[in-house]
């Protein structure tokens, strides 16, 4: 079985795409971009990537996967995208719900940071105490009655 220059350059293409998908994945849902499936066009992959993180942009949250191909049709996917991901990078730095751990490669030194975002009292309520409220002060000095 041979591979035809229009697969190699489709494979090379969807490579491309899971690499600036993946860290918006890992940002918004701790995991990698899923790979593309086998006989998936690369505009069918890329409108499953979209698809998978629109829920992080409110721009695009509404948009259906038929929407997503219409765009597509018309030659903005590559603006869907970008917006996209990187409204899921930005959600994840914003510090609402569960803690969530985000391991990131910084791009000089090539070192992995480890950096935890969300509502610290999502997991730090359990170690407090009730909280305790003065309702009022004795004023009566050991005197019984």
């Amino acid at each position: 079985m041979s591979t035809t220059h229009d697969e190699i350059l489709a494979e090379r293409g969807a490579t491309e795409v899971q690499a600036r998908a993946d860290n918006a994945y890992r940002h918004a849902l701790g995991c990698g971009a899923p790979p593309r499936l086998s006989g998936e066009s690369l505009p069918e992959y890329r409108i499953r990537l979209v698809h998978g993180l629109k829920g992080f942009s409110e721009r695009w949250k509404r948009i259906d996967r038929p929407g997503l191909a219409g765009v597509a049709r018309s030659g903005a996917l590559g603006v869907a995208e970008e917006q996209v991901f990187n409204d899921a990078i930005a959600s994840v730095r914003r510090n609402v719900g569960p803690l969530r751990k985000v391991t990131e490669v910084d791009p000089d030194t090539g070192l992995r940071m480890t950096k935890f975002y969300g509502d610290p009292h999502s997991w730090l309520d359990q170690f407090s105490n009730a909280t305790r409220y003065l309702t009022g002060i004795n004023t009566n000095r050991g005197s019984r009655r």
